[in-house]
């Protein structure tokens, strides 16, 4: 096997860098850890292979499109994405196929957002340029083909797109099509109705760059050139465009159908209310959940916006507003860093984030047929991922995840109601564990459906957005009501007072240590979390203050009830598992003081048993790339640099060949793992800069001092930015500038330091300088 995996160039610097990952292959071989790079917009998300094409190979997953949203039902095909088809090209030079597969070259290109391969066969070698516009339900593909021969006379490429399942000739599940057909402009059109989770009606069309040869079938269409080599080169591009009817923003008027209902409740209320309730509104909140037709008009303008985009244009406009979109995604934050492993899993994450950013919320996965979690949300490993959007400042990104929960609200109010009359600001809402796009749940039974932590991780992404952007605005509207709602549920629902001590009742902490357990770490921790911040948002807004001191009465009661043992905190009281929840107090919910003996032994106990613990299943002797990265966070909160840098790295063993992150490498499951490049991303910002609640922020502490130059620019809390430079092992700029005046401390290691300023004081071990700033600093 001889197989070359390129190291692209680092960062260079914010708008000016090299972003490419390229694979090689010199006999056509495969790595066994090979997964196709993904290409996506949030909606249109897809994968190429090697060859730069959709052969239905499984992966754990499939290189077939998948439109987000467009799913089946829970009951019918376990809420899974219904795929929307492949494509494949057909080649002849000659009037010959091009023969056996010889080499493969294939490079994601992060920069521009695209896949670009090249295929060596015996008669000939093809080139594929591939890439979801960026706002637009479309693919594009072009494909050039050079023959070997120079003498070569004629090429033909016939490219079909196919409305099918993997066979290539059935349709998928549930998925109606009419016979393909010409359109006024010469595109091929194939309508098709979907009787999914909701009834999806619409069309795909393809467009060519140049006249060809149609081919229409029951589920399939083709379009061929026949090129003259003597006139011209062999090339063809190709826009496939998605439209129908799916009302995407079904959640929006789900409050105020619950407001009236509230109103109109509390008008018939009698000494018997459960006989007077009229349950007519509920009726209405339903049929807006479940109504699966919109007029069919909504899917004729969408379709003809994509026509005149493509015809207005082409190919190569598309593509130039496409890369001038990914530019502006990619400015603000940066970095310049001397470690090439790093760079390239950081570079691959935030390309891979942006990717799977929907209109709703960050997914796991965007892939079909059940894979991946087949795009549906997860309140906690939406915090993971918007911790890292947020430390990068793609604040759109992260305050649309608060908006699909508030949207959601709701509905979440509804799933604990008192027979089914929404109750607001009393028993709080419950979020389902995997939630679909209307809110739906999409799980299948299992212990998971027991936990409630993604309840504070709800709340702690909601949160975390006004800490960064200082938004009060947003945190009235948007952030806080979901905060105060969750809090209350686990108010309501899992906080026990017995003889003074208060505790969490049994649920479902980590799956790892199984079902029903009491007063468990994790939850504990993240139900202080809630209530402390959900109080302190209240103070920022002035407003529930009774409810409040409520909050942090029972916050402070949980904090004396945390299980541990004479050394160190536990996963739950006799447990003598070890658990990464021990190390949870500090990342996700920073609620343990970083100089707490036992909350510090809890950390390097999980470090010391890490090869055993590390991984999301208990399986294997390797560590997921989740699991390093989150240590690493909890070491930065106790102020352990190195041991942080050296999580990090440990990260970097288990990621895959495009530098992707996967659930588990070693056992290779679920490829292009979102949540671990979120937790991969935000790990190593802190590494650079440090902040905590407290307004303390430390600047270029844990990376190693064997780095001599690098660069930085990263948000802070309260809507500010630091932009610092290291040179020849010293700091030569740090600039810091934020919106919030209050009081802060930026602590500068003494190494970095010859001739500090005479108001600059020293930490008691010698370790940093202490700088005392109110909005602005620079050096």
């Amino acid at each position: 096997m001889k197989y070359i995996v390129y190291i692209s160039a680092l960062v260079l610097s914010a708008t000016q860098f090299l972003q490419a990952k390229t694979l090689e292959s010199l006999d056509a071989s495969i790595h066994r850890h090979y997964a196709p790079p993904v290409i996506g917009n949030g909606s249109i998300v897809t994968s190429i292979d090697y060859e730069g094409e959709q052969t239905q190979k499984n992966y754990r997953f499939f290189p077939e499109i998948v439109w987000e949203g467009r799913r089946y039902s829970r009951t019918d095909n376990k809420a899974a994405l219904i795929t929307m088809g492949h494509y494949k090209t057909d080649i002849l030079i000659d009037g010959k196929p091009l023969g056996k597969l010889k080499s493969w070259k294939q490079r994601l290109n992060r920069q521009d957002a695209c896949i670009e391969t090249t295929a060596n066969y015996e008669r000939g070698t093809v080139k594929t340029l591939a890439f979801v516009p960026m706002g637009q339900d479309m693919l594009a593909v072009q494909k050039e083909v050079i023959p070997a021969d120079k003498n070569a006379k004629s090429a033909e490429i016939k490219f079909t797109y196919l409305f099918t399942h993997h066979d290539g000739k059935s349709n998928p599940p549930r998925v109606l099509t009419e016979v393909a057909r010409l359109g006024e402009s010469g595109e091929a059109i194939l309508p098709f109705t979907i009787y999914g989770l909701k009834v999806y009606r619409g069309a795909i069309s393809l467009y060519s760059s140049d006249k060809q040869d149609f081919i229409g079938g029951n589920n399939t269409m083709s379009m061929v050139r026949k090129v003259d080599l003597s006139k011209s080169k062999a090339l063809a591009k190709y826009v496939i465009t998605f439209a129908d009817n799916y009302n995407t923003d079904i959640a929006g008027d789900l409050e105020k159908l619950a407001l009236e209902a509230i109103e109109d409740s509390k008008k018939r209320k009698s000494t018997n209310a459960l006989r007077t309730i009229d349950y007519s509104y509920i009726e209405k909140i339903a049929a807006k959940q479940r109504e699966d037709e919109f007029p069919i008009e909504v899917f004729q303008e969408r379709a003809k916006a994509q026509k005149t985009l493509v015809e207005g244009k082409g190919f190569d406009g598309i593509f130039a507003n496409h890369k001038k979109a990914w530019e502006d995604y990619y400015k603000g934050s940066f970095i310049n860093i001397p470690d090439n492993v790093v760079a390239e899993a950081y570079l691959t994450g935030l390309y891979h984030m942006k990717t799977v950013a929907t209109r709703w919320s960050f997914p796991v996965t965007i892939f079909g047929h059940g894979n991946g979690w087949s795009g549906r949300f997860f309140a906690w490993d939406e915090m993971f991922t918007s911790l890292s959007a947020m430390s990068c400042g793609k604040f759109d990104l992260t305050e649309r995840v608060a908006v699909f929960r508030r949207k959601l609200l709701p509905i979440a109010i509804m799933r604990v109601s008192y027979y089914r009359e929404p109750i607001y600001n009393r028993l709080g809402a419950r979020y389902v564990w995997e939630t679909c796009e209307d809110g739906s749940e999409g799980t299948n039974d299992g212990l998971w459906v027991d936990h409630i932590f993604h309840m504070s991780t709800a709340s702690e992404t909601c949160w975390k957005h006004y800490v960064y952007t200082g938004d009060k605005k947003y945190l009235k509207e948007t952030g806080y009501p979901v905060m105060r709602e969750c809090a209350l549920y686990l108010l309501s629902h899992h906080v026990y007072e017995n003889n003074g001590r208060i505790t969490i009742g049994k649920c479902t902490d980590i799956e790892r240590l199984g079902a029903a357990r009491e007063n468990p770490f994790l939850t504990s921790c993240g139900v202080i979390y809630s209530f402390e911040t959900a109080a302190k948002a209240a103070d920022i807004l002035g407003i529930d203050k009774e409810l409040a001191a409520k909050f942090r009465e029972k916050a402070a009661g949980l904090r004396k009830t945390l299980p541990q043992n004479s050394e160190m905190y536990v996963p739950y009281a006799g447990c003598e598992e070890k658990s990464i929840v021990t190390i949870c107090g500090y990342f996700p919910f920073p609620v343990i003081d970083p100089n707490d003996p036992k909350g510090k032994a809890a950390v390097y106990d999980f470090k010391k048993n890490i090869y055993t613990a590390g991984n999301m299943v208990p399986i294997g002797k390797k560590v997921c790339s989740w699991y390093s990265s989150w240590l690493s966070s909890a070491l930065s909160e106790i102020d352990d640099g190195k041991n942080a840098f050296d999580m990090l790295k440990l990260a970097t063993d288990e990621i895959g060949l495009f530098s992707e992150p996967w659930e588990i490498l070693e056992y290779k499951s679920n490829p292009w793992f979102v949540s671990s490049a979120g937790n991969f991303i935000f790990a190593f910002n802190r590494l650079l800069l440090f902040q905590n609640e407290n307004s303390e922020l430390r600047v270029a502490w844990g990376v190693p001092e064997t780095w001599t130059d690098y660069s930085f620019k990263l948000p802070t809390y309260g809507n500010g930015w630091l932009d610092a430079e290291i040179k020849s092992g010293k700091l030569a700029k740090l600039t810091y500038t934020c919106k919030d005046k209050s009081p802060k401390t930026i602590y500068i290691p003494t190494r970095l330091i010859d001739s500090p300023k005479s108001d600059w004081t020293k930490t008691d071990d010698g370790k940093y300088y202490k700088v005392k700033v109110n909005g602005e600093f620079s050096l």
